[in-house]
């Protein structure tokens, strides 16, 4: 699939919207970049998703905690965090906003409403890592649904933003293919590659660094060269 922003014509040399000097080397062979303002690119890609080689892919380390199993029945997003190959792009919790309040009601709403309208531009913005993606995917979805109806500036945002596209590889079906375990949670597998978490473990933010520390360790493995080869897959919602 080839995705360009603004449905430009990209340059037939380098493959960039407009020429710019610094798309040369590893971008130009790849025929692959990135929107970096630095290169004037706004180009998204110009190759296979599938073809890009992981380690010139950008990601995005991406995990949810919720107060329960079901959004149906009440539950809801309580912890978010995303985390780059730099640092972390996002965390929100909502324990730093009301410690006394449950979760849930208005002002729940209020508050979570703007992340999630970031959060869904952040997630396009490279292939989403994570674990056990199902999970955090449903909720999501289930939850900007349902806060799309609020009449407030926010929800607008969000009712703006269309569905939600991203393509994302989910490192627990990764695991099961490579690795013979008894046990998938995230620590289990980091114990696994005798990694420890940086960050405290069933939290977003814990949590998504580790996703991305077992994201390293499944793919230096011989068959993981491509997205594809880790199982790149797309959800358009």
């Amino acid at each position: 699939m080839r995705v360009y922003a603004d449905n430009v014509t990209p340059d037939a040399g380098t493959g960039c919207v407009r020429k710019c000097p610094g798309h040369v080397a590893e971008r130009a062979r790849y025929r692959w970049c990135h929107r970096d303002p630095a290169f004037g690119c706004n180009l998204i890609t110009v190759m296979q998703w599938a073809d890009t080689p992981v380690d010139v892919a950008t990601k995005v380390y991406f995990d949810l905690e919720t107060s329960g199993l079901r959004p149906d029945r009440g539950a809801r997003i309580t912890e978010i965090a995303v985390v780059g190959s730099r640092g972390t792009r996002m965390n929100w919790q909502w324990a730093d906003v009301e410690t006394e309040r449950p979760v849930g009601g208005d002002c729940y709403d209020r508050t979570v409403t703007p992340h999630l309208a970031r959060l869904t531009d952040v997630l396009t913005r490279g292939v989403v890592i994570g674990h056990n993606l199902s999970f955090d995917f449903d909720f999501l979805t289930y939850e900007i649904e349902r806060l799309r109806k609020r009449a407030d500036p926010d929800a607008a945002a969000l009712r703006k933003g269309g569905g939600l596209r991203v393509r994302f590889v989910d490192t627990l079906g990764l695991a099961r293919r490579l690795v013979d375990e008894s046990r998938y949670e995230l620590g289990a597998l980091l114990e696994h590659f005798g990694a420890s978490p940086e960050e405290p473990l069933h939290t977003a933010l814990g949590d998504a660094f580790a996703t991305r520390a077992l994201f390293a360790h499944l793919t230096d493995h011989p068959e993981i060269s491509t997205l594809a080869d880790a199982g790149l897959q797309k959800l358009a919602w």
